[in-house]
């Protein structure tokens, strides 16, 4: 198995977040990545003619999603330069008319504001509660009035007996090892990535800091959203099962890994 160390810093290094994302792409064929994609394309609605910018895109995975879903304008945006070159490789490819730009998400500069903002997994790579609250101050600034906000991460109250074992089936595991700290508590999650395991260090902050933060930037409202399948059949890698397999999603969605936050403006 491959371990990827982590730096100390309040954002991982450059280095380290390409990498992980790199490998963590595969995830978003699992069967944990396809029910996450449902859930956070129904806690959306529609996004027909709406503007969107996802922070912390990655190579653009949900970007893409968002625009073939009917979202008129659509941003991502990322630290990592070598993510954001994988995007606009596709972009070249494909034409889809999304923009990326490589910035700081705990520093966010004035980009307008959008219909709707998202992010995922981001706060996870987030140790310190400053660069937290000013991520999160940021987050709100670029959500228009009267839009809406999401952010997904990883489910503090869920099931992580499951989670440390059972939920391989699912594509990967998370397993606390140290203990928590002013509100975050940091887990192992270990991923097969194309038959080959790899882990790195993540963190979970819980959810009471994170509506205390929302409160504060001024959402008006709070949601906890619910994880739910696509419709129709969709084959794993295994071909073993489909989103019609209701005895194998029990367990992901009595507790999913993951957790969305709808939030309005």
């Amino acid at each position: 198995m491959v371990t990827l160390e982590t730096s100390a810093n309040p954002v991982r290094s450059n280095e380290v977040y390409a990498e992980i994302f790199r490998r963590y792409d595969a995830k978003n064929s699992s069967p944990s990545g396809i029910a996450e994609r449902a859930s956070v394309l129904s806690a959306l609605g529609d996004l027909t003619g709406k503007s969107v910018l996802d922070i912390g895109c990655g190579t653009g995975f949900y970007p893409r999603v968002f625009r073939r879903v009917g979202a008129n304008e659509v941003v991502g945006i990322d630290l990592s330069e070598e993510m954001i070159g994988v995007g606009r490789q596709l972009e070249e490819l494909e034409q889809a008319g999304i923009s990326y730009h490589v910035l700081d998400a705990a520093n966010l500069p004035d980009l307008g504001q959008f219909d709707v903002v998202t992010n995922m997994w981001l706060v996870n790579h987030m140790t310190d509660p400053v660069a937290l609250a000013a991520f999160i101050e940021g987050f709100a600034r670029l959500t228009a009035p009267g839009g809406t906000a999401l952010l997904l991460t990883t489910n503090r109250d869920g099931d992580w007996k499951l989670f440390s074992d059972d939920y391989r089936r699912y594509g990967f595991t998370m397993t606390f090892n140290e203990a928590e700290t002013a509100g975050n508590r940091p887990y192992l999650l270990e991923l097969d990535s194309g038959g080959k395991a790899f882990s790195f260090q993540s963190t979970s902050w819980s959810p009471q800091v994170l509506e205390e933060e929302f409160t504060r930037v001024g959402f008006r409202t709070i949601e906890r959203m619910h994880a739910t399948l696509p419709t129709g059949n969709f084959p794993w890698v295994d071909g073993d099962h489909t989103a019609n397999d209701a005895d194998f999603f029990q367990d992901l969605l009595r507790s999913p890994a993951f957790t969305i936050f709808r939030l309005t403006k």
